[in-house]
């Protein structure tokens, strides 16, 4: 919003149920492509251009809004109750080393992406930058955290691998992969360099990347 916090709302513009989520951020508020129609904070509606100056009716122009935590680089959103979200249940940051998420997005049923991913190797392991961040650490089989989650961990309890995958259409989903790193001499070199770590999680995201796209066709 116009103060930088985050804020989720459902994909469906209460006014005509056009897609929000192709409409544009102006000025920290929501602008549906469609008839222009703006969201604030909580998904409140701030403005509504066929009533210039006028009144807006918050409640029932307002959208579908969740509960959403930013945290160690993450946005967590929570569908249900709002009043029933608790953020203790979120997953802590490594006090040292590195934790760096990216976003894949595949055009097949969610369910193959979780069966691939309980069968081929961990995407560290295909990568020479992770392998080489995961200071000489292999990790193990993924293990199933049902329903859409694979995990692979290791001996060292600050490296693992965590993929998330949801539907997000038919035939179409997205994962959120979690790579965490113990500290070691290279990472904390490269942590060290101005905008080291910036950098640092560009690359991770990007072999990340292409290495989910190498066992895409298998799919």
């Amino acid at each position: 919003d116009r103060l930088g916090a985050p804020v989720a709302v459902a994909d469906v513009c209460p006014h005509r149920s056009a897609p929000l989520s192709m409409g544009d951020v102006e000025e920290g508020q929501l602008r549906c492509f469609y008839h222009g129609w703006a969201f604030g904070e909580e998904g409140r509606c701030t403005s509504i251009p066929t009533i210039p100056g006028g009144k807006v009716p918050a409640r029932t122009a307002s959208c579908e809004s969740y509960a959403v935590e930013e945290r160690a680089g993450a946005l967590w959103v929570w569908r249900g109750n709002a009043l029933s979200a608790d953020g203790r249940r979120l997953p802590e940051a490594p006090a040292e080393g590195l934790s760096v998420c990216t976003v894949l997005d595949y055009e097949c049923d969610w369910a193959a992406v979780v069966a691939h991913r309980l069968d081929a190797e961990p995407l560290a392991a295909a990568s020479p930058l992770l392998r080489a961040l995961s200071a000489g650490a292999a990790l193990g089989e993924a293990s199933f955290d049902g329903p859409t989650v694979a995990r692979s961990s290791a001996s060292e309890p600050r490296l693992g691998e965590e993929v998330s995958v949801q539907p997000i259409a038919p035939g179409r989903c997205r994962a959120l992969a979690r790579h965490s790193f113990p500290p070691s001499p290279l990472l904390g070199a490269l942590q060290s360099l101005p905008g080291g770590e910036a950098l640092l999680c560009r690359a991770v995201r990007a072999e990340a990347t292409r290495a989910a796209a190498e066992g895409y066709e298998a799919l």
